[in-house]
């Protein structure tokens, strides 16, 4: 027997079309090549640890595979440019939850040394930090670290928070949806291309919620929506009218539970453009205080279409999800900084990490970051229908401007 879907899950599974496929990869970096034989049947452990990941969609229920199939694609590379390359048909390739199980990985041996390890994890099974406990039990068993799952376990239902009387507007938000960013105004593609800037500095140390009034997170939130709008003035666009989908953890206790665990509130650069760096940070981090409190955030446990027949119902959520006078930002960012202690092992095997974001349709460009230690990696995921290689380098590099900007306040 499978288990039910929950509400965020059937929203993931909803929102998925084949122009903007609604899944994630995780790119981890390793400094050593992985026993390919290990690694699958640590893949195996981790499904059986995390049934759905063994599972595929049948109507609103996970029905567990009798046989999953190999997730782990062994594929030696030549040079960097072969990488990318084959990196981004496996990022582009159709994955339906429908008919194969919702994840699928590629190693690939680098021309240096070391491999890369491609996670590819449909939103419907989970958020990244789901996608972070399956690959990290996998190379936690490939490395010696853990035992492996050799039975499925039980599906067990995600706890997460709720709120008495939500509230479904920011008293931050413009008079109207915030304005998109600016791109090519070619038709869209199914196309993901990626830059990610290498972020090494003591900016987290610097940044304390208690003595500045704000957090790393809001720091380079900030970072990015100030980039975002230099971006849009660039072709013309005068306006601040820019804004951001910011993922929330909202499970009941932090690292609990494997799922979808997030939902979204919306920031905005509605603060002055005379204030300082320092002063637009404490802005971005009075709006995340206010809706958390007020529940921004807050999911209802069953959406009334939900409980309809998926024939019926998928067809009219998707409608309602997509109605054109909602408000989804200019781009999203999600920015994952706290691991739980089993994950050093892991971290600590590794070079470098990336995250290649899902896109919205009203997205050219999605900014996914990831923090361990003193490094951040802040991936721009973007459409090359919309968005050439250098229009990308220009926003990292207005990225990197604010950065500069921020270290000289914090000085």
């Amino acid at each position: 027997m499978g288990d039910r879907l929950a509400t965020v899950d059937l929203i993931c599974l909803v929102m998925d079309t084949w122009l903007r496929p609604l899944d994630f990869t995780l790119l981890l970096h390793l400094k050593e090549l992985p026993n390919c034989a290990v690694l699958r049947r640590a893949a195996m452990s981790a499904s059986h640890r995390y049934p759905s990941t063994g599972s595929c969609v049948r109507g609103k229920v996970w029905q567990p595979l009798q046989e999953p199939p190999q997730i782990v694609i062994p594929r030696e590379t030549l040079c960097r440019n072969d990488e990318a390359r084959i990196l981004s048909e496996f990022v582009g390739a159709p994955l339906r939850p429908a008919h194969e199980p919702p994840v699928r990985q590629l190693l690939l041996e680098r021309s240096g040394a070391g491999a890369t390890l491609a996670t590819r994890f449909h939103h419907a099974a989970g958020d990244l930090l789901s996608c972070s406990m399956w690959a990290g039990h996998q190379l936690r068993v490939v490395f010696g670290n853990e035992e492996m799952t050799r039975a499925r376990r039980s599906f067990h239902e995600l706890v997460l928070k709720t709120h008495p009387g939500p509230r479904r507007r920011s008293p931050f938000a413009f008079q109207g949806p915030c304005h998109p960013l600016w791109c090519r105004g070619r038709e869209p593609s199914r196309q993901r291309r990626w830059q990610t800037l290498e972020i090494e500095s003591l900016l987290s140390r610097r940044c304390s919620k208690t003595a500045n009034g704000f957090t790393y997170n809001d720091l380079l939130l900030t970072c990015a929506l100030e980039a975002l709008i230099q971006w849009n003035r660039l072709h013309g666009d005068r306006s601040r009218n820019v804004g951001l989908w910011l993922p929330l953890d909202i499970r009941k206790r932090p690292f609990s539970g494997f799922g979808n665990g997030i939902s979204r509130i919306r920031i905005y650069a509605s603060y002055s453009e005379k204030l300082s760096f320092i002063q637009k940070c404490q802005h971005v981090r009075r709006q995340i205080d206010w809706s958390r409190r007020h529940g921004l955030w807050a999911v209802p446990k069953k959406h009334f279409l939900t409980r309809l027949p998926s024939w019926m119902g998928f067809p009219l959520l998707r409608v309602y999800l997509n109605r054109p006078w909602l408000d989804v930002g200019s781009s999203v960012f999600s920015h994952l900084e706290k691991w739980r202690p089993e994950d050093e092992t892991v971290l600590a095997r590794t070079t470098g990490m990336e995250i290649v974001g899902q896109l919205h349709s009203g997205y050219c460009v999605a900014l996914n970051a990831l923090t361990h230690g003193n490094r951040t990696w802040l991936t721009f995921t973007y459409d090359p229908a919309l968005l050439e290689t250098e229009d990308v380098a220009t926003m990292l590099q207005l990225f990197r401007n604010q950065l500069d900007q921020a270290g000289k306040e914090l000085h």
